[in-house]
C-alpha cells in the first residue's frame, strides 16, 4: 500500500525494488539507489535520460539525509554504454509543452481545437469562477500566456501565439454558454476531465442514481466498479481512450473478473489464471493491462466517477463508505 500511505509505509521498508515510476514525483526517504536495469518492461526501450536524473534525484533528499550514493550494476558492454549515455547530462531529452507541439504540427482547424480542448480545458476549469463569467476574459488569458513555457518554446521559434488566444477564449465562452451550474462546475473542476466528458458521465451517473445509491449504503465497491466500465463502453470518454489498450481488444465487460481479482489481492498465479481466462491473452499483454489500466486510467475514471457521484448524492467526498472512498487506489497499488 506505499501509495496509499508513502510516508509511513516507506518508512518501515529497508529495501524497495521499483519500477521507473519512481521518478514519477515520490518523496521517500531514500539513500541508496541501484539501477539493476534501464529496460523497460520486456520490450527493448530503455528509461529516458531525463528519467534517470529524476531517479537519481531521489537519493539523499534535503532534510532526511546530508548524501545519496548511486551504484548502476555494469554486466555487459552495453549496460556500460548505457551508463555513460545516461551520465552525460548534453543526452538530457529536452522538455516540449504540449500545446507547443500542437501549435507547431500545423493542424486543420478543428483537429487544432479538438487538442487545444483536451490540453487546456481542465485547467481553463480550474479558473472559472462567478466573477469572471461575462467578461472578455482577456486579463486571465494574458496572465496564463505570459507564465507559460509554451510561450517561451513559441517564441524561440518564431511561432504566432495568436491562435492559441483565440482557443482560449473559445473555451472560456463555451463555458459561459453552457447551461452547467456553478455548483456543478465545482465538482467537475476536481476530476481532471474536460467539460464534455464530465457531463456525458453525470448523465450516467443520474440516470444510474437509485442503484448507485443502493451501492454506497452497501459499500459495494465491486458494484461500483461494474456500473464504471458499464460506462467506459457506452460512452466516448477521450481521457480513458490509450492505443496501447486499445490494441488489446478487449472486452471491459469481460475484465470484471481480472479487476476483482486484483482488488481482492489474488495470488499471481490465480490472477493470471483468471486472466487467461477470460482473456485468452499472454502475460506480456496482461503487463499491458496493469500499467495502462489499472496503475493509471482506471483509478483516475473512478475516482472522478466517485466525485461526481458524491456531488449527486449531496455528499462530501470524504464521507463516502470507507471500502468505496479508496477501493480506486488500491487499483493503484505497487
Amino acid at each position: 500500500m506505499v501509495r496509499i500511505r508513502p510516508s509511513s509505509a516507506f518508512l518501515r521498508l529497508l529495501n524497495y525494488i521499483s519500477t521507473n515510476t519512481i521518478s514519477q514525483g515520490v518523496n521517500f526517504p531514500i539513500k541508496n539507489i541501484i539501477f539493476h536495469k534501464v529496460q523497460i518492461g520486456g520490450r527493448d526501450d530503455n528509461i529516458q535520460c531525463r528519467d534517470f536524473w529524476n531517479i537519481v534525484g531521489r537519493a539523499g533528499r534535503a532534510g532526511k539525509e546530508t548524501e545519496g550514493k548511486i551504484i548502476f550494476v555494469i554486466k555487459t558492454d552495453n549496460d556500460r554504454k548505457q551508463y555513460l549515455k545516461f551520465i552525460n547530462k548534453n543526452n538530457i531529452e529536452p522538455a516540449e509543452s504540449l500545446i507547443y507541439k500542437v501549435l507547431h504540427s500545423r493542424l486543420s482547424q478543428n483537429a487544432f481545437s479538438d487538442y487545444m480542448s483536451i490540453l487546456s480545458e481542465t485547467y481553463l476549469l480550474d479558473l472559472l469562477s462567478e466573477e469572471i463569467i461575462g467578461t472578455d476574459y482577456e486579463d486571465i488569458i494574458e496572465k496564463i500566456i505570459g507564465n507559460s513555457l509554451f510561450k517561451i518554446q513559441i517564441d524561440k521559434h518564431g511561432l504566432n501565439v495568436e491562435p492559441i488566444r483565440q482557443e482560449f477564449r473559445r473555451i472560456f465562452k463555451s463555458f459561459e454558454d453552457d447551461n452547467t451550474t456553478m455548483e456543478q462546475l465545482a465538482s467537475y473542476k476536481k476530476t481532471g476531465l474536460s467539460l464534455r466528458s464530465n457531463k456525458i458521465m453525470d448523465d450516467f451517473i443520474v440516470e444510474k442514481l437509485l442503484d448507485l445509491q443502493n451501492f454506497l449504503n452497501e459499500d459495494a465497491y465491486l458494484k461500483i466498479t461494474e456500473y464504471f466500465i458499464i460506462f467506459l463502453t457506452e460512452n466516448d470518454i477521450s481521457e480513458m481512450e490509450n492505443y496501447k489498450l486499445a490494441r488489446l481488444e478487449l472486452s471491459l465487460i469481460d475484465c470484471l473478473p481480472v479487476i476483482a481479482g486484483w482488488l481482492s489481492c489474488a495470488s499471481l498465479t490465480e490472477f493470471f489464471e483468471i486472466w487467461k481466462a477470460k482473456t485468452k491473452l499472454d502475460m506480456q499483454r496482461l503487463h499491458v493491462f496493469i500499467s495502462n489500466a489499472l496503475y493509471y486510467l482506471y483509478p483516475w475514471g473512478i475516482s472522478s466517477f466517485l466525485i461526481i457521484l458524491s456531488y449527486r448524492m449531496s455528499l462530501e467526498y470524504k464521507d463516502l463508505p470507507e471500502n468505496i472512498k479508496i477501493f480506486h487506489l488500491t487499483l493503484n497499488m505497487d
